[in-house]
């Protein structure tokens, strides 16, 4: 089965809902904002601090996309003076942006992020040290079609995991689950309501 990762949101309710819906990781977009490591950005937003405090209490994975430059050096920063490396993982399209992290925290955790299925994932994303492929093909209307299961064996026998593309519809996260996806990223997730 695939760890269920679920977008944070924006606010500490919003991670509180993820949570309680059963999420095991949460998606959140991180900006550099006041100096601060913010969910948003606003100075009104959660601090990194108070998310890795909660996400470790429930516990939950955090796989962080940034904003910038600045702030994958931050994130390195925090990472490695509070030791969650394992326990973050930073998601970018920017090869460059990962290198760096993982210059700055060498046992942290990176992906990836891959928008057009030409692309060729594998040696990119070996060469700037990341240890998963995340799919960004929510767009793409045969994204399904596209990935087969030879691609997704090549890229585990590469050493590699895989993150999927954000998936509304539960028979295609059965499927992608049955393909061998590594993290299933589901939208939107489910409230109990």
């Amino acid at each position: 089965r695939a760890l269920r990762l679920f977008s944070g949101g924006k606010t500490m309710p919003d991670l509180q809902a993820a949570a309680r819906a059963g999420g095991e990781a949460l998606f959140l977009s991180m900006h550099l904002t006041d100096g601060a490591l913010r969910l948003a950005e606003t100075p009104t937003a959660p601090e990194i601090s108070e998310i890795t405090r909660f996400c470790r209490s429930e516990p939950m994975a955090v796989v962080c996309q940034p904003a910038d430059l600045a702030t994958v050096e931050r994130l390195a920063s925090f990472v490695t003076a509070e030791k969650v490396q394992g326990f973050m993982i930073v998601s970018s399209p920017e090869p460059a942006w990962l290198a760096r992290y993982k210059e700055l925290a060498p046992h942290g955790i990176t992906a990836l992020q891959v928008s057009q299925p030409e692309q060729e994932p594998l040696k990119a994303a070996q060469d700037c040290g990341a240890r998963f492929i995340h799919l960004r093909w929510e767009n793409l209307p045969d994204r399904r079609e596209i990935l087969s299961t030879q691609q997704i064996r090549a890229i585990h026998r590469s050493g590699l995991g895989i993150i999927s593309w954000m998936v509304d519809d539960p028979d295609e996260g059965e499927d992608l689950q049955r393909l061998g996806i590594d993290i299933l990223w589901q939208e939107p997730f489910p409230t109990g309501e």
